[in-house]
């Protein structure tokens, strides 16, 4: 059930087995499974039902070191949060991601992959993407080699993309979770013998507040926001005045991404067949190579993958049909966006053929092709965010972030480039064309690169672990000295590993939600 608490006639109190603060990603999975295990949910969320411009400058952050672009473009209030932007692609970490790297100073995560493996098909079937692997399949036979394994990650139908959508009868039933819109929170209390986190307040526009009391409460509000509240949870709610742990806000880290090369090639059509999208049932696969555990053992990598892309040198209906689907993903369908691309027959007649005969994306002709390279950034401790001194509309700090591209991470993408270079023409891939390195690999730098930057992954700075000294939650999500609280964000991945976050963070969320049910006594 949604209410929107810029309507309520006053302020007003809510209770709940649980609170949770975010209707994105992890909010809404997590509170749908709750509820739908008989739990009392109360979702408290930023923005409204619609594309709130005017909310969205609650994500304006101070910079501190280098600009970092996901902090504005990769982040979105409202109900649905980013999935009405996120790209789709689904797409598990290797077990070896979640292992110590000792070669890179890096531990071991708390938790196995082993251990969040089986919430795999209950994200494929809440998202209706076909079962099965994710490598080791036959689609046009991809060489591979000790170095690069070929995966596919699986996106769902851009209809299917955003979470408010795919759940809105459990949304909107009168058992499933209440969700508050235009609630942003602003206070906490804590008790002050147990540390306990008792009431959370939001805020509307015009002042009407909710103020939820509940048994527990879970940060699902995105890595950066999450961030930002548990900082200022801590300096403001301390209760028993236990610290927060020394790690929180640091070692915050994403990938890292930028076009290095052009594909020249004479030979379009065998490169659209190997790299474009294929169709496989209701779901999309694109083909990446990623950099094999071994291989990073070796020469000392991070993880990291590449992907083709193919940009339009000439407008088509290829770039109208594409603005048609993603305003389906945001639920407000552009009609003039498909009637442009019904004017452009030839290529809708080109890409019909395309689909039914090869079960894929027909690229655009002309058109250029681009490698693009993405690495996982090394956390490092100086990479953090803090709290400003100025203060948004409700009297919150702001958040400042300081984060920096080390020599370290540009010697990361050097380092696949070089390696990716030879597979390319060990594997036999030269056949399909030669790819332009811009910069020349050994002068890769970043000064050199062209669209060197995030990719709005943001990890690390609620870090699982172990200790308090060294992590914000433990292994089951809980924060540290606040024992009704925790965190389901990309912010308490230790490290970003070699894919797409958004499977892993659905995982560890379903994970947590049955962990929850536990200690409520409903599991």
């Amino acid at each position: 059930m949604i209410r929107d608490l810029a309507q309520e006639p006053g302020s007003v109190a809510a209770q709940a087995d649980v609170g949770v603060i975010g209707a994105g990603i992890a909010g809404l999975v997590l509170a749908s499974r709750l509820a739908g295990r008989g739990l009392r949910v109360v979702v408290l969320e930023s923005g409204d039902s619609g594309d709130d411009a005017a909310g969205q400058d609650l994500n304006d952050v101070e910079f501190a070191g280098a600009p970092y672009a996901g902090a504005t473009a990769g982040r979105e209030r409202g109900l649905g949060g980013t999935s009405k932007k996120w790209g789709g692609a689904l797409l598990p970490y290797l077990p070896e991601d979640l292992e110590a790297r000792p070669n890179l100073g890096l531990p071991a995560w708390p938790v196995s992959f082993r251990e969040v493996a089986p919430y795999v098909t209950d994200v494929e079937r809440l998202f209706g993407v076909e079962p099965g692997p994710f490598e080791g399949i036959d689609f046009a036979a991809p060489p591979e080699s000790d170095e690069f394994i070929a995966r596919y990650a699986k996106w769902p139908k851009f209809s299917r993309r955003n979470v408010a959508t795919i759940l809105k009868d459990t949304i909107d039933a009168s058992d499933g979770p209440q969700v508050w819109l235009n609630a942003t929170v602003t206070a906490f209390e804590r008790d002050p013998d147990n540390g306990r986190l008792t009431t959370v307040r939001a805020s509307a526009p015009d002042g009407t507040a909710v103020t939820l009391t509940a048994s527990r409460f879970v940060l699902c509000a995105g890595a950066i926001e999450s961030t930002r509240l548990l900082l200022w949870l801590f300096e403001t709610a301390n209760g028993r005045r236990t610290p927060a742990s020394p790690a929180l806000g640091r070692w915050f880290h994403d990938h890292l991404s930028a076009p290095l090369a052009e594909i020249q090639t004479t030979r379009p059509t065998p490169l659209n067949r190997l790299a474009a999208f294929r169709f496989h049932g209701t779901t999309m696969r694109n083909l990446r190579y990623e950099l094999s555990p071994a291989a990073q053992r070796a020469h000392g990598l991070t993880c990291g993958f590449c992907h083709i892309s193919c940009t339009p040198l000439q407008a088509s209906g290829f770039d109208d049909l594409r603005d048609f689907m993603l305003s389906l993903q945001r639920r407000r369908p552009n009609i003039l966006a498909l009637a442009r691309a019904g004017r452009d027959t030839r290529f809708l007649t080109r890409v019909a053929w395309w689909r039914a005969v090869h079960r894929q994306l027909c690229w655009p002709d002309p058109a250029r092709y681009d490698l693009h390279v993405v690495v996982e950034q090394l956390p490092q401790a100086r990479n953090r965010i803090s709290l400003s001194t100025t203060r948004d509309r409700y009297g919150v700090p702001r958040a400042t972030l300081d984060w920096q591209i080390s020599e370290q991470d540009v010697a990361m993408l050097r380092g696949f480039a070089e390696r990716f270079a030879i597979f390319w023409k060990e594997s036999g891939l030269h056949d399909l064309g030669e790819p332009r390195w811009a910069p020349p690999i050994e002068a890769i730098g970043a000064d050199s690169v062209t669209g060197f930057s995030d990719i709005y992954h943001p990890s690390g700075s609620t870090r699982m672990g172990r200790d308090p000294a060294s992590s914000v939650v433990d292994r089951d999500l809980v924060v540290w000295g606040v024992p009704n609280l925790s965190v389901a964000a990309t912010s308490v991945f230790p490290t970003i590993a070699g894919a797409n976050p958004t499977m892993m963070l659905l995982l560890f969320t379903l994970r947590h939600a049955d962990d929850l049910l536990r200690r409520c006594g409903t599991a």
